[in-house]
Formats: structure tokens, C-alpha cells, sequence
């Protein structure tokens, strides 16, 4: 359902040859290697040893060819996070962390928060698949009933009636005529159907198309606050990384940048960063863009003299993910009743339209 933060990063520049192959890890696969990681590391195992107990876990059979890579470059003498940036793998977001972490020492904690990072991503990209494609699927099954309805069910009652020498009026006289005009065309709604099937995987299963649907999700009236949201809750937990991690903030939010996409946020961070090289403190340069509320931006002022900036990132982070949460709970919560009421009504007003008919004649022959 949606595209990885690898997708909106910068590229790594090489990829060694037994990589080029294999697909970039998405946010589950990345969320698990991390967390053995740095459980690994923070054991005192080497990077070359944690991963060859990685490839040897029979539970790591999805992982296993992208520890391999990451082994055979590690082996050749480079480190960790150079061995992640040739193997082409991995976020660039990724990378330059573990880069903070190599240098600063704390290469396991960075492991660890990287790992509940693309943990919460990944929950959030289920939370939106359900969301959306829940309703999606519901509307093709509808229609796909009232389909078969109109051209295998309806045909028989129109024989029925023939028989009896008597026609309808009304609703189910339209019905009838729809009924034809489907068997007729029944090819052109089979491609029709398979025209929406095809579209489902282009958003689901491919990277354009879940940029494509992104892109969607921010013009639609009814989602763009909701897209707006989870890109800044996906850019205050970046931030909570990234200066948890040590790196300057300047960094932090070029890099943060480009896991938002979202284009107004973007935006928005962008009119920062140009605050920031004019000399505004940071505080001031977030506030001067209005990337958060005030009453955030207040909080991430005192943060920031006090060196608890992470800690309120986090916060921000964390409240914003309960309210997606939320907001996206309660539209499941109504259009799934919504959806089979209509199921209902459909399905039972093109009966009824031919039924009541049928029964009518019926009485008055018997």
C-alpha cells in the first residue's frame, strides 16, 4: 500500500554486483534486521559475526540473501554502514545514521531506534491500507454482484414473465433494459473489472503507483489533513532520531525532508532549512514556516534550550500517530456499516423491483 521512506531518499551511489538483484527491503524487513542488529552489537558481536548468525536463523529465510551482501562487503574490510550504502538495500536515511552511530560509538542504540522507527511505519502503512483499500474491495464486490444480478438473475424473471404474457413498468422495466444492455456488453464490464484489478496493484504492489496514490491522498479534500498528519508525525519522528543520534540539526532536516511526502510539509520544512542558513535559530526558523501549531512550537523552544529536543519530538511524533490512529479507526468505523447497508439496499431493491411483480400476477391468476 504506500511508498518506503527509501523511496523519497537519496540513492546510494554504487550497489555492488550481488546486490543488483535483489528489491530494497521494505519497512517490516527493515524493522527486523535492525532489531537483531542491535541485539547483536550490543552483545559485543562483530558486525561480520552478528550477520552470519543472521543467514544461519532458519527464521530469517526472507532476510537471509540481504545479510549475505551485507557479509561478503563487510568481509572485503568495509564497515557497517558503507557495506548498507553499496548494497543499495537500505534507506538512504539509514546509512548516514548508521554512519552517526559508527562514529559516535552507539551504533547498537541507533540499531534499536532505527528498528522501532520502521516498526511504527510500517503499523501506519497497514492502518492506511486498511483504510482505503478496505472500502476499495467493498465497492468492487458490489459491484460485481449487482452485475451478476442484472445479467444471469434478471434474465430469468424476464422469462417467467414472457411466459405468463405480461410485462412490467416501472423500475423493473429499466432494470430489465440494463439487464440486456449487459448481456450484450458483458466483455466490455469483464475489462472494466479487470482494469480496476490492475489499477489495485499498481497502488498496492509498486512504487509509482503508491507515490501516484500518496500524490492522491494529498489532493483529495477529504484526506489531505490526514495526509498532512502522518507526514508530521513521519518528520517529528525522524527528527527524534536523527538528534537522538547526535547529528546537526541542520542535517536532520535535510534528511528528515525526505521522508515526509507530503509536498506542503515539504514545503514547509524547505522554508525552514532557508531560515536556518539565514542565521534564525531553529526554534524560530520551525516557527517562521508554521510546521507545527504554535502551542508545538512553544514546546519545541523550550526543548531546544533545555537539550530535550529529541524527548519533545517524540512527543509530537507520538501524538499526532494517536490521532491518525484515530481518525482513521473512526471513518472504518463508519463506512463499513455504510457500505453494507448500501450492499443491502442495492441488492434488495433489484429483487423487490421484480418480485413484488411476479407475486402480483401470481395472486391474480391463483
Amino acid at each position: 500500500m504506500a511508498v518506503s521512506p527509501s523511496s523519497g531518499a537519496k540513492a546510494p551511489e554504487s550497489q555492488s554486483p550481488a546486490t543488483t538483484k535483489l528489491r530494497p527491503l521494505n519497512e517490516e524487513q527493515l524493522s527486523h534486521t535492525f532489531e537483531q542488529l542491535s541485539m547483536l552489537l550490543g552483545a559485543g558481536i562483530t558486525p561480520a559475526e552478528g550477520l552470519d548468525i543472521m543467514i544461519r536463523d532458519k527464521d530469517n529465510t526472507d532476510l537471509a540473501d540481504a545479510c549475505r551482501a551485507l557479509q561478503s562487503l563487510v568481509m572485503t574490510g568495509v564497515s557497517l554502514s558503507e557495506a548498507v550504502r553499496q548494497s543499495g538495500l537500505f534507506p538512504f536515511y539509514a546509512v548516514q545514521l548508521l554512519k552517526i552511530g559508527e562514529m559516535t560509538g552507539r551504533l547498537d542504540a541507533v540499531c534499536s531506534s532505527l528498528s522501532s522507527f520502521y516498526e511504527a511505519e510500517n503499523e501506519l502503512r497497514g492502518s492506511i491500507r486498511d483504510a482505503f483499500y478496505y472500502p476499495m474491495i467493498m465497492v468492487v464486490m458490489m459491484f460485481v454482484l449487482v452485475i451478476v444480478l442484472l445479467s444471469r438473475v434478471l434474465p430469468i424473471f424476464e422469462q417467467v414473465f414472457r411466459q405468463l404474457g405480461t410485462s412490467v413498468s416501472g423500475v423493473a422495466a429499466v432494470l430489465m433494459s440494463v439487464s440486456g444492455a449487459l448481456s450484450r456488453y458483458y466483455a466490455v464490464f469483464i475489462t472494466l473489472l479487470l482494469v480496476l484489478a490492475a489499477l489495485f496493484f499498481y497502488f498496492n504492489s509498486t512504487q509509482r503507483g503508491q507515490k501516484h496514490f500518496h500524490r492522491l491522498l494529498q489532493k483529495c479534500p477529504f484526506t489531505k489533513n490526514l495526509s498532512e498528519e502522518i507526514a508530521l508525525s513521519r518528520f517529528a519522528a525522524g527528527m527524534e532520531l536523527t538528534q537522538a543520534s547526535g547529528m546537526d540539526t541542520f542535517e536532520s532536516l535535510t534528511m528528515c525532508r525526505d521522508i515526509v511526502e507530503n509536498d506542503a510539509v515539504a514545503a514547509r520544512i524547505d522554508a525552514c532549512i532557508r531560515s536556518l542558513q539565514e542565521g534564525t535559530p531553529f526554534s524560530e526558523a520551525l516557527a517562521g514556516a508554521a510546521v507545527f501549531s504554535s502551542f508545538y512550537s512553544s514546546m519545541i523552544q523550550v526543548a531546544s534550550m533545555t537539550g530535550h529536543l529529541d524527548t519533545v519530538m517524540g512527543y509530537i511524533s507520538r501524538h499526532y500517530r494517536t490521532e491518525t490512529d484515530r481518525r482513521i479507526d473512526a471513518a472504518l468505523s463508519r463506512i463499513e456499516p455504510t457500505m453494507v447497508a448500501l450492499l443491502a439496499i442495492l441488492v434488495g431493491g433489484i429483487l423487490l423491483s421484480v418480485i413484488l411483480p411476479l407475486m402480483g400476477i401470481m395472486s391474480s391468476i391463483g
